[in-house]
């Protein structure tokens, strides 16, 4: 049957990110669901992200308290040196890694560099941290974020015990 996986992704993109990524974004955030919305998405999403995950943003169990969401904004204030930022929650059956295929896809062109999310298996009680150090995406379970915080001499947050 299958066990659920949440993604929590806040991050900034980058302004030389592909024109393809950034509409198929757009169209996910911003257009309303109708006749012929899923198609259209499985059309313009990125290589890598055909099928189930062409609708990011669009999926969640009972497993998760949450609403799946997908918020893509382009701020335009400079229209020379746009920003581009996307956040979104929603939670899949992880059957083929798509949630790691879609961070894979989007990993050269996240901006944001340290903490950009959290990544939770259903059976955790905790979910991981997802980082961006030197334009790698990382996923940390808790424990390796314990060690971290013991190495330098600061204390674990008690409400992740």
């Amino acid at each position: 049957m299958g066990m659920y996986t949440e993604l929590y992704l806040a991050t900034e993109l980058k302004k030389d990110t592909p024109e393809g990524i950034l509409k198929w974004l757009d169209y996910q955030a911003n257009t309303g669901f109708s006749e012929g919305w899923w198609e259209i998405a499985e059309s313009l999403a990125p290589e890598g992200l055909k099928g189930r995950l062409s609708t990011i943003g669009n999926s969640s169990s009972y497993y998760f308290s949450g609403i799946p969401f997908i918020k893509f904004e382009i701020d335009d204030l400079h229209p020379d040196e746009p920003m581009y930022f996307l956040t979104t929650r929603f939670d899949i059956k992880n059957y083929q890694e798509e949630i790691e295929n879609f961070l894979k896809v989007l990993e050269p062109w996240i901006e944001t560099e340290g903490w950009i999310g959290n990544y939770r298996y259903e059976d955790d009680e905790v979910p991981s941290g997802i980082f961006n150090k030197d334009g790698k995406i990382v996923i940390e379970n808790q424990g390796e974020l314990r060690n971290k915080y013991q190495e330098i001499g600061s204390k674990y947050p008690e409400f992740l015990l």
